[in-house]
């Protein structure tokens, strides 16, 4: 079974996003701020890691480019979904930031289920993916270092 944290201050939307997963399957860890989902990812036995975190980048205190950047510091690996929504001026922006700090793809809110679901089948296993929720969200493109 497929390990999921979700990290999201409101909650609603992580309440919504856990749900989903969870109906799908997913053993689904939540917290409720950026502090709290590097704890819980700190806390978890090393034989059972992580397979993908889904992190708001507009969050209280430790936002969500910091717990990317802390995450990649602490040699997390798995696959990154950054989303962030709320009507926030550069919005698109931070989430395209987020891909710099480590994030692998990105998601704004409002999404349906279905458009979470696709993009998280394809961070988890990419080639079994299919496009069943075009537009879904956007993968981030590798830098070339330019």
């Amino acid at each position: 079974m497929k390990r999921i944290l979700v990290i999201d201050d409101d909650d609603a939307m992580r309440g919504m996003v856990c749900a989903v997963l969870a109906r799908e399957g997913y053993e689904v860890l939540d917290a409720a701020d950026g502090e709290q989902g590097i704890r819980l990812r700190s806390e978890l036995p090393g034989d059972r890691p992580l397979d993908l975190v889904i992190v708001d980048i507009f969050m209280p205190d430790k936002d969500g480019l910091e717990t990317i950047m802390e995450l990649r510091g602490t040699g997390e690996g798995c696959p990154i979904l950054a989303m962030s929504g709320g009507g926030a001026i550069g919005e698109m922006a931070f989430l395209d930031y987020s891909c710099k700090f480590g994030a692998q793809a990105l998601l704004a809110k409002p999404f349906p289920p279905s458009v979470l679901l696709a993009e998280v089948r394809r961070l988890l296993d990419p080639a079994s993916a299919t496009d069943d929720a075009p537009g879904a969200g956007r993968a981030c493109v590798p830098s070339d270092g330019a």
